[in-house]
């Protein structure tokens, strides 16, 4: 399973997402000042970053939409 990202930081809406997990993990948070220092001071990995939000959010779209016609039955 890929990590999940909270989308509160960049969208500075609230937070609307719990995480559970089936075993020991690791919770990664990222402030939105520490996301704008890093947009500042290294715009290149904060792109990166950006493209593997994008990429998390199309690939869970593209499973929902495959899963809500199995579950609306």
């Amino acid at each position: 399973m890929p990590p999940s990202a909270s989308l509160r930081s960049i969208s500075r809406g609230p937070r609307s997402a719990n995480v559970v997990t089936n075993g020991p993990g690791t919770l990664y948070t990222l402030l939105r000042e520490a996301f704008d220092q890093l947009r500042r001071e290294r715009c290149d990995l904060a792109a990166a970053f950006g493209d593997f939000l994008l990429r998390t959010l199309a690939d869970r779209l593209t499973l929902t939409r495959r899963l809500v016609p199995t579950l609306s039955g």
